[in-house]
């Protein structure tokens, strides 16, 4: 059987388009325009007619609906049907899912149900050379190897990490369209049931470090917990999202949730400021595709020294308090 096209699936959190959605978008235009074929995306929901409509402006072929109120919350039950039933009726050559809680449940299930391949976590994607063979790209042995993975079965199917890609942009005139998908799951038959959404307990009105513009990270360099405040200070002046190397969340100096690094988070800010930061390989796959790096440590022979487009030689704290007072004087 002839598979084709690239299918991406959407994800809506509380009504809402989730922001990697559209790196989904981003990274499947490329495939399919590499092997000029078309790029689908996938919405599954209730009421979400006007998010359809959103996402065509992001340069989309085809949108395949799936609307009813089975599909209001998240199950695994459910959702599992929609996409088998769409994946067997459309054979795509691959579809990506993002790698979120709910995209690797239902990644998983998938590949079961359809005795497919699957990879997982994935923080790049490309076709091995003039064939529709896709090369999958996930960290191993702890994000210090860096393994490409083919799969043997159709569609090809892998989990995207946040913040791999950049988001696509808004297209002036759409030229995609909306098509309907009957597709009806048995509420009686999810086997799950949604109570509510809880709040999260660390309200912040910063920007996930996957969305953030703006990226500054401390790493071993800054030499103690204490000396932390310090780089923090410099994201706070800047409106920048804090984050912090493997080795001081290791050391239990900060919380996982902040790890920069392809066994943490994934970024692609606009600009990147490392402070005391070495760049080993897994820090440096989770922040490389950042637009602007900047690097500051007084090891002119890190890593990062030799990857960044600029690099500051000198002592942290002769750097950070001067330049915390003139960007807070400009702001």
């Amino acid at each position: 059987m002839d598979h084709k096209n690239i299918f991406v699936l959407m994800e809506i959190n509380q009504g809402q388009l989730f922001p990697v959605s559209l790196e989904l978008i981003n990274i499947g235009k490329q495939l399919a325009c590499q092997r000029k074929q078309e790029l689908v995306a996938i919405l599954i929901g209730k009421d979400i007619q006007k998010i359809a409509e959103e996402i065509l402006y992001y340069g989309v072929d085809r949108i395949l609906l799936i609307e009813g109120e089975e599909y209001e919350n998240y199950s695994t039950d459910a959702y599992t049907y929609a996409l088998e039933n769409v994946l067997t009726k459309h054979q795509p050559l691959a579809c990506l899912l993002p790698a979120t809680p709910n995209g690797r449940d239902l990644g998983g299930r998938i590949s079961a149900r359809m005795n497919l391949g699957l990879v997982a976590g994935c923080t790049d994607i490309y076709f091995q050379e003039d064939t529709n063979t896709i090369n999958w790209v996930r960290p191993t042995f702890n994000g210090k190897l860096y393994s490409a993975i083919q799969t043997t079965t159709h569609p090809q199917i892998g989990t995207i990490d946040m913040g791999v890609f950049r988001t696509a942009k808004k297209v002036t005139h759409p030229n995609g369209k909306i098509e309907e998908e009957k597709i009806s799951f048995q509420t009686e038959n999810i086997r799950t049931k949604f109570l509510k959404f809880l709040p999260n307990d660390k309200p912040t009105k910063k920007t996930p470090l996957e969305q953030a513009d703006i990226v500054v990270c401390a790493g071993m360099g800054v030499g103690s917990e204490e000396n932390i405040q310090l780089v923090k200070d410099l994201a706070d002046a800047l409106g920048a999202t804090f984050g912090v190397t493997k080795l001081l969340v290791d050391a239990r100096w900060a919380p996982y949730d902040i790890q920069i690094g392809a066994t943490g988070v994934t970024v692609s800010p606009k600009l990147y400021i490392g402070v005391g930061v070495s760049g080993a390989g897994q820090h440096w796959h989770g922040i490389k595709k950042a637009k602007t790096i900047i690097a500051i440590n007084k090891d002119k022979d890190a890593p990062i020294m030799h990857e960044a487009h600029y690099s500051i030689v000198g002592d942290l704290f002769e750097i950070l308090p001067p330049l915390i007072e003139k960007i807070k004087k400009q702001a």
